[in-house]
């Protein structure tokens, strides 16, 4: 039960909260053996501490019925208070979560790919994410206001450059 390690572990933490959550997944094999790791953990001065694991018993991506229940397992043993935002990655994407997210008020930053549809809501004209953002240089970062439409659902439009294995990426 990794309820039971949780807790020492936010008592250790070296600052106070509300706290930036992180949501990532990882796996590999072990012999023939899949493993599929579900992990939230609270970010601090560069440094991710994983704070609730869930091992999936599939390979692939999380859904959000998933992802939904590690953030509620981290409300009821901590408090939604102790919450200033949840970071992700590309996979942590979807219409559902995203909604899930807004409706219990958690502040998301998550990244989306680069060929998704943003779609203006003042207008309905839609675009690719990239298409906004392409012109950047490397080290420059652009917010699109006001507020856009990715999947149905609103949020703020940012990016940044970087090169990531000698390829450009926002």
């Amino acid at each position: 039960d990794s309820n039971l390690l949780a807790r020492p572990i936010f008592k250790m933490l070296p600052h106070e909260p509300p706290f930036k959550l992180v949501m990532d997944r990882t796996s590999w094999k072990f012999g023939q053996t899949n493993i599929n790791v579900l992990t939230l953990a609270i970010a601090y001065d560069g440094v991710a501490f994983p704070i609730l694991i869930s091992m999936l018993d599939k390979r692939g991506n999380s859904y959000t019925r998933e992802r939904i229940d590690m953030i509620d397992r981290y409300v009821k043993l901590f408090g939604e208070e102790t919450i200033n935002c949840l970071l992700a990655d590309r996979e942590f994407i979807g219409k559902h979560w995203i909604n899930w997210l807004n409706t219990n008020g958690i502040r998301c930053y998550i990244r989306v790919r680069e060929n998704f549809w943003v779609e203006n809501p003042k207008n309905d004209k839609r675009f690719k994410a990239f298409w906004a953002f392409n012109d950047l240089k490397r080290g420059e970062s652009r917010v699109l206001y006001p507020i856009y439409r990715v999947n149905g659902q609103h949020c703020y439009l940012l990016a940044s450059k970087i090169i990531h294995d000698k390829t450009p990426e926002l």
